[in-house]
């Protein structure tokens, strides 16, 4: 066994470790494509039922961001306000794009 994990052989041994590996690890700066909220902090929906906020600290860094739970309601509010941020985004890179 141990010659299969030295040098390659070992498949059934890769295999289960790639079936152990954690879910991916939410980014540790807001993409691009999150919503910027009032109070500076940034949002992207995760699914149908949470979204990630990431907060900035004075000196400009981000924390690490939160998972937070929404309800049905929350989740139609923060969509429909997320949809109108994606238009309004898009609209300011067709205007650059036409412009430069």
């Amino acid at each position: 066994m141990w010659r299969m994990l030295v040098d390659g052989q070992g498949k059934d041994g890769r295999e289960r470790n790639e079936r152990r590996k954690e879910p991916p690890q939410p980014p540790a700066q807001p993409p691009e494509e999150a919503m910027p909220r009032p109070d500076g902090s940034r949002i992207q929906i995760m699914g149908e039922n949470a979204i990630l906020r990431w907060t900035q600290r004075s000196n400009g860094t981000w924390r690490k961001p939160e998972f937070w739970p929404v309800d049905k309601d929350q989740f139609e509010l923060l969509q429909a306000q997320l949809s109108q941020y994606q238009q309004e985004q898009e609209e300011k890179r067709l205007a650059k794009a036409g412009g430069g």
